[in-house]
């Protein structure tokens, strides 16, 4: 789950390696810790990040490994907001995030990758232990890393791209993106989110956010498919499994979101759909869909893009099941 290579002070590998081995075979991922240059990120990744960063900030190395950097220079540290989520599971947005440390003294917003942001801990923080490599590593629990999550969203200290939704600021957008992540992939309580959130992210802006999020949504795109379509109709659901019929009754597939009263599906078709063997299945799940009765409609990224007109698309098929 985490990366087996771990880093390593400086100092320490001075004592078993030369300068030059070190900077053949190592990067820095913080002012004092190196790791392997085999643990860089992939330039195309780095650089996507960084086109939307709101400082444009270039991070090489995934957030648990540079969390567990910033713990070797400060033990006391416990691991918050974006690298706790990481930690908790969430596999999108936390490795073009700064780190950030609560620490009793030595507040800092830190401008370079390198270091972490520093914020001071005003009240009994809910840590774990979850890193095998750094038994003593205290990375703050999922419901109030959340919170703080929220408000770097909401105060522009973190961003990603993502589609315009009808009626939704952006920020809205990516805060609802991050809860259906986080319930999704981390089986996050937002009810617990909102008794950690006090101080951190307000309590109506929350709830309402709470009320938009799903914990159906695999990825990001799922959720903005979701967010389009939901005002159309009330009764959508998300991950509406769908069995054949006979004897033998077998999972078909998943209707990422749709309305089961009236069988409407719609799946996003993400990138895997156009491999040969995928298609040739997708056609195979589709035909058998019509046969059951549905009518679905595939969305690709190109149509998020245009989402009045993916709405009136939707809307012909509602009203075509209400004949």
């Amino acid at each position: 789950m985490y990366p087996h290579d771990v880093p390593v002070l400086r100092q320490e590998l001075l004592r078993t390696l030369s300068r030059r081995q070190i900077e053949r075979n190592y990067l820095f991922v913080s002012h004092f810790a190196m790791v392997p240059c085999k643990l860089k990120r992939t330039d195309s990744d780095i650089s996507l990040g960084a086109r939307s960063h709101p400082r444009h900030l270039r991070f090489l190395f995934d957030a648990i490994t540079r969390a567990r950097a910033h713990h070797l220079s400060c033990p006391d540290g416990i691991i918050s907001s974006w690298a706790a989520a990481a930690y908790a599971g969430l596999p999108f947005w936390a490795d073009n995030a700064h780190t950030t440390l609560m620490v009793r003294n030595g507040k800092r917003n830190s401008t370079s990758p390198l270091l972490p942001n520093r914020r001071i801990t005003v009240s009994q923080v809910p840590t774990s232990q979850p890193d095998p490599e750094f038994p003593s590593l205290q990375v703050m629990q999922s419901a109030a890393a959340s919170a703080y999550c929220l408000s770097d969203i909401y105060r522009g200290h973190h961003a990603w791209w993502t589609n315009k939704v009808p009626g939704l600021t952006f920020r809205e957008v990516r805060a609802i993106q991050f809860l259906d992540a986080m319930q999704f992939h981390t089986a996050l309580n937002t009810d617990v989110v909102l008794e950690n959130a006090h101080g951190i992210f307000n309590h109506r802006t929350l709830r309402r956010l709470i009320r938009l999020s799903d914990a159906g949504a695999e990825s990001p795109p799922e959720t903005i498919l979701r967010l389009i379509a939901a005002p159309l109709r009330p009764g959508l659901t998300t991950q509406i499994p769908i069995f054949t019929t006979g004897c033998l009754r077998k999972l078909l597939t998943i209707v990422d979101a749709g309305w089961k009263d009236i069988r409407v599906g719609l799946f996003y078709d993400g990138e895997h759909h156009l491999h040969r063997n995928q298609r040739d299945y997708d056609s195979e799940v589709w035909a058998t869909m019509r046969e059951l009765g549905w009518e679905c409609l595939r969305v690709t990224q190109g149509m998020l893009g245009q989402p009045k007109r993916l709405q009136q698309r939707i809307e012909a098929i509602l009203a075509s099941r209400r004949c």
